[in-house]
């Protein structure tokens, strides 16, 4: 018993060692990063965004401090020395939030920097992907780690649509979406306070890809060249399904809907049937109507199309137009007949996206960015050849080797 004691105090000081030295690292890092967006932007709105980003890397420090005790697997209590290639990962994922966190409340740079928020979102939740498959790969998955995770997803879902609705690109309620995660958390506590039961959530295989797709669609909404009313759609389509579910969630939580029951299997069956398996199919019929006459309009009305283009500001307006009819009669193509269709509905979003800033959305670009959209959110569905992006979209990176 004393040995164990003993070990267990040598690994809490090895931890907090470590946790001293990436605190001093995110100091460093946080002045060096100081130094160059002050060169590069106002000094008033560099101080600004040094402020902010210190404030979130103090919080997920404390956070950290306070999670040293939980650094053990899941099955053992023996407290482990070292935080793992997994919570570095995820250490340095919330860096680099905090950072496009401090780009909030300032008006947009220009220049370069005016993508910095975005590349700095975009790279966090990459890492996002990254954190967990190196904690399975080096078998150093702890209970620390996952609360970390958890606790930076929900404030990269935070900053993320605190941008989005800052640089005014989505509508004011998305940031319910934002507040969701500390909303929900906050609602548990309340029932708890009151003596009220809380259950806990079934294992969901959409939980994961709905969050996905919704850090990779605030990332692409931090784009500077992206701007209403297309962003006000896209904001509509991907407001819905994550507040119904959240809705759902806080329903199973709170008791009122019991999910091991039979009214709650029938109805969950018949839903996951009308959106995933029937819904895309007329989407795809209208998705690749709505592109073939998108490129029938480019090639008949050519010489206007490239000076659309031209005026926007494009290089090789020419080479562009006929470009993007190529990319979307191949990506059609691949969506009608439900080959990769997320994969394909992804890439077209930059064709659309880039046809939309230079012409405007008119009512046939608004009908393809919603048909994209709802392909990248639900597939391609019943009657598809070929999904090998459901696998992608539903397994965690390394799982295999958990």
């Amino acid at each position: 018993m004393i040995e164990s004691l003993e070990t267990g105090d040598e690994s809490m000081q090895s931890l907090r060692r470590t946790w001293r030295r990436l605190a001093s690292l995110a100091a460093i890092l946080l002045l060096l990063a100081f130094g160059l967006i002050r060169s590069a932007w106002d000094p008033s709105h560099a101080a600004g965004w040094l402020g902010l980003a210190s404030l979130a890397v103090t919080y997920q420090l404390l956070f950290l401090r306070r999670a040293l005790k939980s650094n053990h697997r899941a099955d053992s209590q023996t407290l482990l020395p070292s935080l793992g290639a997994g919570t570095g990962a995820t250490f340095a994922r919330g860096l680099l939030l905090a950072g496009a966190g401090g780009f909030l409340f300032s008006a947009r740079p220009a220049g370069g920097l005016a993508w910095g928020a975005m590349a700095l979102f975009t790279a966090a939740e990459l890492l996002d992907y990254l954190d967990g498959y190196l904690a399975r790969m080096t078998q150093h998955q702890t209970a620390l780690g996952e609360a970390f995770d958890l606790e930076l997803d929900g404030m990269g879902m935070l900053i993320g649509s605190g941008l989005g609705v800052w640089y005014g690109t989505l509508p004011w309620p998305f940031l319910i979406i934002g507040l969701a995660g500390y909303l929900f958390r906050f609602g548990k506590w309340v029932r708890r306070r009151a003596g009220k039961e809380v259950f806990e959530l079934p294992v969901s295989v959409s939980r994961r890809p709905i969050a996905g797709m919704t850090m990779g669609f605030l990332s692409a909404m931090l784009w500077p060249i992206l701007s209403p009313p297309a962003t006000t759609l896209a904001g509509v389509f991907f407001l819905a399904p994550l507040l119904a579910s959240f809705s759902r969630d806080w329903l199973v939580v709170s008791g009122v809907t019991d999910p091991q029951g039979a009214g709650y299997a029938r109805a969950r069956s018949w839903a996951r049937a009308a959106l995933l398996r029937w819904l895309p199919v007329p989407g795809r019929l209208i998705l690749v109507l709505s592109l073939a006459s998108s490129i029938v309009g480019k090639l008949t009305n050519y010489p206007r199309e490239v000076a659309i283009f031209t005026e926007a500001g494009f290089p090789f307006a020419e080479g562009v137009v006929l470009l993007f009819s190529t990319l979307e009669g191949g990506l059609a193509v691949l969506i009608g007949l439900g080959v990769a269709g997320r994969a394909a509905a992804f890439l077209l979003v930059f064709p659309i996206g880039l046809t939309i800033v230079a012409g405007g959305l008119d009512a046939e670009s608004g009908i393809s960015l919603a048909g994209l959209l709802l392909i990248l959110i639900l597939g391609t569905g019943a009657l598809s050849l070929w999904q090998p992006e459901d696998r992608i979209f539903t397994r965690r990176l390394g799982a295999d080797h958990a």
